[in-house]
């Protein structure tokens, strides 16, 4: 008797193909937010076919679900690995020290995890765990300063006051609600605002604009005129070019398919900015950037204004150490920075690169050589890596 093959669609079937679905669905969440995330994009970036990623989740639902909870689980992970290396006394600044790294170095996912797009009708168990597990971590951290057990009232209490405060914090800095000067560090923030709680409690009446102005010390900073970033464009057969630069040196080069795509997203990443065009001051630089398009082996001469986080500027730092023609993956950069955990967190970092070609993000594949998203389209990050190895070889 013959056997009936089996269908294409219920044959088909990659053991890791799950991993790698929600691998590439974390990198793009960072690149385009979770409203532009769907299976069949998914897919597309994946390079396998358009049904693929529905063998492994019903629905768009469910795989933001699964990103959620892995996110939670990640958070709870630092959050762990923070509270063991961590006095007494220490333990709650660090958790907000933690806390809000994690959030800057993951804003979409971060955006996803407490955002609206996840209802609390059709939330599924494990991703109420995961988030359970997460403020579990600081239940014990405000346990151990409490010296009470971990499941009373008060700790519980104390939890809760604890993470409203860094989680309402973090939504003012991530949606620029709350202002601050570029030198003022995470440290010195939360320092500033626990000790305007402080002088709250003690007062009864003081104002809570202290703790929400951060008036103490010059970190409320009187107003001042815009910022002037100077930029221009050129459009070359590769993409068309923009480069912006404040007083510093150059900040921001964007490349993209017109000027008028380029200059809005410059205005985006610098909204208090005024942008005045300059083409004759930046004629130098522009130049620079296009004879390395044509010669790969040509050095930027100009000087740099990086802004990024701690983090993002070491992460940064390493891929302007590869050699032209030459390539890492996401793990080897973590493992440069002896952080071989944080292959997501150097893969966000990438994807928040704001100086094209300069800091070479192109340069960096995934584990298996493949090349991956590329904030500025996958067919350019490949041409260019095609021209640096040709240039190398000559």
């Amino acid at each position: 008797m013959a056997v009936k093959p089996q269908s294409s669609r219920n044959s088909y079937h990659v053991g890791n193909l799950s991993a790698q679905l929600l691998s590439t669905a974390r990198t793009m969440l960072e690149e385009v937010g979770s409203t532009r995330l769907s299976l069949r994009a998914l897919c597309t970036q994946l390079g396998v076919t358009p049904t693929a990623a529905y063998h492994h989740f019903t629905n768009r639902a469910q795989l933001l679900s699964q990103l959620a909870t892995q996110g939670y689980q990640e958070l709870a992970q630092v959050l762990d690995a923070a509270g063991a290396t961590l006095a007494v006394h220490d333990k709650l600044r660090g958790f907000c020290l933690t806390y809000l790294g994690f959030a800057r170095d993951n804003p979409e996912l971060y955006q996803l995890m407490f955002g609206s797009e996840l209802t609390q009708e059709n939330m599924p168990d494990t991703l109420r765990e995961a988030r359970q597990l997460a403020f579990s971590k600081l239940e014990t951290m405000v346990a151990e300063v409490l010296q009470l057990p971990s499941n009373s009232a008060d700790v519980r209490s104390a939890a809760l006051a604890s993470w409203s405060y860094i989680h309402g914090l973090t939504a003012l800095l991530q949606h620029r609600v709350l202002e601050r000067p570029v030198e003022v560090s995470d440290q010195r923030i939360i320092e500033r605002t626990l000790a305007g709680f402080e002088v709250l409690f003690k007062a009864h009446t003081a104002a809570i604009n202290s703790v929400l102005k951060l008036p103490e010390q010059g970190v409320d900073m009187p107003k001042k005129s815009p910022v002037v970033i100077e930029f221009s464009t050129t459009e070359t057969a590769f993409a068309t070019i923009l480069i912006a630069r404040s007083e510093r040196g150059v900040c921001t080069v964007l490349l993209g398919d017109t000027p008028t795509e380029l200059y809005a997203d410059l205005q985006q990443r610098l909204p208090k900015a005024e942008l005045v065009q300059n083409d004759q001051e930046l004629a130098a630089a522009l130049k620079n950037i296009t004879d390395f398009l044509t010669k790969p082996l040509t050095p930027f001469d100009f000087p740099v204004d990086i802004q990024g986080s701690d983090f993002q500027k070491s992460v940064w730092a390493v891929l302007q150490s590869i050699p032209v023609g030459q390539t890492l993956n996401y793990s080897e950069v973590a493992e440069r920075l002896h952080k071989p955990k944080a292959v997501r967190a150097v893969a966000n970092a990438c994807a928040k690169n704001p100086l094209a070609l300069v800091i070479p993000c192109h340069r960096v594949l995934r584990a298996d050589g493949g090349i991956s998203g590329y904030r500025w389209g996958v067919e350019r990050k490949r041409e260019l890596l095609e021209k640096e190895q040709q240039a190398r070889q000559q």
